[in-house]
């Protein structure tokens, strides 16, 4: 399971190594932990309340993401007045590593519009 959820979650440009270490945490986690959060995941609703929130919300995603597809991060930016989105291109669900600089990037420029705010 931890190789197929590693492998999924990186395009195929993604450095060996970094499929190596995400296989490594998934297989270390606790397997009815691991279940039970998964399940939560799917289970998981809150399209009720996104008109809600109004605080800034920055939605960033893969453009390949396989496990949230862009399609649910356009969703979300949608739903959340003033939130602001960012397809980080040749990436999957682990952008924060597959792509660190452009996800920095996109972050800290978040943050300092929000800052002046």
């Amino acid at each position: 399971m931890a190789e197929i959820i590693a492998r999924r979650s990186f395009t195929e440009q993604a450095p060996d190594q970094l499929i190596e270490n995400t296989k490594k945490v998934i297989a270390a986690n606790e397997p009815t932990a691991y279940r039970a959060s998964m399940i939560a995941s799917v289970n998981a609703d809150s399209r009720d309340i996104l008109a809600k929130i109004s605080q800034p919300v920055l939605v960033i995603v893969g453009e390949g993401d396989l496990t949230t597809p862009v399609e649910c991060s356009r969703y979300l930016h949608q739903h959340i007045e003033g939130s602001q989105l960012v397809i980080l291109p040749e990436a999957r669900h682990i952008c924060t590593q597959e792509r660190p600089d452009l996800f920095n990037q996109a972050l800290v420029a978040f943050l300092h519009n929000a800052e002046d705010r």
